[in-house]
């Protein structure tokens, strides 16, 4: 995916920009024909992305969602990053991936 400057008024309209360009890039991929697969990090401050992310209308059945770090807490603690995917990101539409 090439790089891409995008300048918004604050962090809402920062996250609403950067999900509607992800959701651009997995239709693009896609419409390609084969499944899509879409690597995050945690932390608090993707949530605002992943919220709106969850929301695009994507058949999302076919997009692998997966991490690209992991924090050293015990499974099952709350501040794992694959629970924070599952609170914030697979959700609504977004909970077929």
């Amino acid at each position: 995916m090439p790089l891409v400057e995008v300048h918004t008024p604050d962090a809402a309209a920062q996250a609403e920009a950067l999900a509607a360009h992800v959701a651009e890039a997995l239709r693009r991929t896609l419409a390609l024909g084969g499944p899509a697969g879409l690597i995050v990090s945690g932390g608090r401050s993707p949530v605002p992305f992943f919220e709106r992310l969850a929301q695009a209308d994507l058949p999302w059945f076919r997009v692998t969602i997966t991490l690209a770090d992991e924090r050293c807490v015990p499974p099952g603690h709350p501040d794992r990053n694959d629970a924070l995917v599952r609170r914030h990101l697979r959700q609504g539409p977004a909970a077929a991936a």
